[in-house]
């Protein structure tokens, strides 16, 4: 969990921005300390898939979202528990920082977590608008005004290879 929180504090790197090399950002351990929520990854999970190749490591549940192999769109699920001991509410936005038509919604896009409780968030990765093999990256803010805690925030990153079947009928008609 120390890791989920120094990656959602973190602060990242605009420019120029390759989430393959700089991940999340420069961690910041003041921030960090005050994570609003974490996010929990069992070891043995992980560890399963790299000796074993067990598992699906887009189901791992960590603060980031990576497709190389998304069509249209992708959808994606995270597990986030608070480690407040107040009660915290949470929105949502999306921060574009490449490939124009790239979209990440969230749901709920806005949510309240007590002191330990969990929510579960979908995102969907929108790549529809992406000529094919056009990569979209941006961050999934979580802002909240609650006092002290700072905003969180989860890299993402998507390349588009292929559109639907149909539309490709039509373009080839």
């Amino acid at each position: 969990m120390l890791r989920s929180a120094m990656q959602l504090t973190s602060q990242p790197y605009v420019s120029p921005y390759k989430i393959n090399g700089s991940g999340s950002g420069r961690v910041d351990i003041s921030a960090a300390a005050n994570a609003g929520f974490t996010m929990h990854q069992s070891t043995g999970t992980m560890l399963n898939y790299v000796y074993s190749n067990i598992g699906d490591p887009r189901t791992f549940n960590l603060p980031s979202i990576m497709d190389t192999r998304c069509v249209v769109d992708c959808t994606w699920r995270r597990a986030v528990t608070s480690q407040l001991d107040i009660t915290a509410t949470y929105t949502t936005t999306f921060e574009l920082w490449s490939g124009a038509g790239f979209d990440v919604s969230v749901s709920p896009s806005t949510f309240e977590l007590g002191p330990g409780a969990s929510q579960v968030l979908e995102f969907t990765m929108d790549v529809s608008a992406l000529p094919v093999g056009t990569v979209g990256t941006g961050q999934v803010w979580f802002e909240t005004e609650a006092v002290d805690v700072p905003d969180l925030h989860i890299p993402v990153y998507a390349k588009s290879t292929g559109s639907s079947l149909a539309a490709a009928v039509v373009d080839n008609a």
